[in-house]
């Protein structure tokens, strides 16, 4: 099927983006089966999934602005079989003029030598006079550091520049401005190992640095510890993960800390897991009894580290006895599923607290996720 993309006065739009959906995208459903193609220099799109009735979301080019340029969504009949041959389906965007100028500049090192080959980012734009934001396009410097972005919508956008053995750097910028001249620097780097509250080295396990304005530099745990290379200075958000069984930990935990690096350092230091609580208790069923080898969850009662993954898991033993040791402060939801049931039995606790009795309720069905939201 045939849909074609004009403006009002009848041009055809080459580049707009015609996006198809199942589900309408609007609505709290996952709008599933979305697919998205570019109109041909006649404005057309021609595919076979718009068959298929759904919704069609159709935007400006993106070197126009993207859909705060302009946008339509509609309802899509489709064809169905037998019913003749499939008509052309014809869309009228109504396109609103935005201004545009180049972003241009060059990229140096802290020598103010060039840089060649950095990658220049313009995202996170917002064009003048619209309550949008729509996605940039992205150069890269020649062999003197300079860059050229194609026209973008006046207003603001984020630069994002990167390059090998330097730290990514992201500014924001006025659209239209004069040259601009950005250093990159080699950033820090940290090395060490993760260690657990009893002094030994964890092997398995991811670290994240990531600064306020979400540049990430992540690297692996190994028998050997960890390197992260081209850090940018400042203030970080440290993520750590365990993603294998560990003795005291669990085999899902997660550490959260605030640490400082300065420009250019250099930093030989192990991160060390802080000991905590223990929360200690059985899981039994509504008549008492343990329940051998239930799955019990402990996640925290903090939505902010909830949402960070900050949980540990553990299998009650014979007697239906389970034990979280090295848990933060404040309180922890406690989720238990028995095997081959599909109900959880759950239980608010604060750290600390032994001797907990989780019912764990008894039905038939399947085992279910726990419900993870605190």
């Amino acid at each position: 099927m045939v849909v074609e993309v004009r403006t009002p006065d009848g041009h055809p739009v080459a580049g707009a983006v015609v996006e198809h959906f199942h589900v309408d995208p609007a609505s709290n459903r996952d709008p599933g089966g979305g697919r998205s193609w570019i109109a041909d220099a006649g404005g057309r799109v021609c595919e076979e999934q718009l068959l298929d009735p759904g919704y069609l979301w159709v935007s400006a080019p993106d070197e126009v602005g993207g859909w705060c340029a302009g946008f339509e969504q509609l309802r899509h009949r489709g064809w169905q079989p037998g019913s003749g041959r499939p008509p052309a389906m014809a869309v009228t965007l109504h396109l609103r003029r935005l201004w545009r100028s180049r972003i241009v500049g060059r990229i140096i090192d802290a020598a103010g030598h060039p840089v060649a080959g950095a990658r220049v980012l313009a995202e996170d734009v917002f064009p003048k006079g619209t309550e949008c934001s729509t996605q940039g396009s992205a150069a890269s410097t020649d062999s003197g550091g300079k860059f050229r972005l194609p026209p973008t919508p006046h207003g603001r956008a984020t630069l994002d520049v990167s390059a090998p053995d330097f730290a990514e750097r992201r500014i924001d910028v006025e659209i239209p401005s004069s040259p601009r001249v950005i250093p990159l620097d080699s950033g820090a780097e940290w090395t060490g190992r993760v260690i657990d509250p009893e002094g030994m080295p964890i092997e398995r396990c991811t670290i994240q640095v990531r600064t306020r304005d979400r540049i990430q530099v992540a690297a692996a745990c190994s028998p050997a510890g960890f390197v992260l290379h081209h850090i940018p200075p400042g203030e970080l958000e440290l993520h750590v993960r365990i993603y294998g069984p560990h003795p005291t930990l669990g085999s899902t935990r997660v550490l959260l800390a605030t640490v400082h690096l300065a420009p250019d350092e250099l930093r030989n230091e192990d991160i060390v897991w802080p000991a905590g609580a223990v929360i200690s208790g059985t899981a039994v069923t509504e008549d008492g009894a343990p329940v051998p080898g239930a799955e019990v969850l402990a996640i925290s009662a903090d939505v902010d580290r909830a949402s960070a993954g900050d949980e540990a898991g553990a299998t009650a033993a014979s007697d239906g006895r389970f034990t979280f040791q090295h848990l933060g402060p404040g309180d922890w939801k406690l989720v238990g599923d028995r095997r081959n049931v599909s109900e959880q039995g759950s239980l608010t606790v604060s750290a600390g607290a032994t001797g907990v009795r989780l019912v764990v309720p008894a039905s038939k069905g399947t085992l279910s996720r726990p419900d993870r939201r605190p």
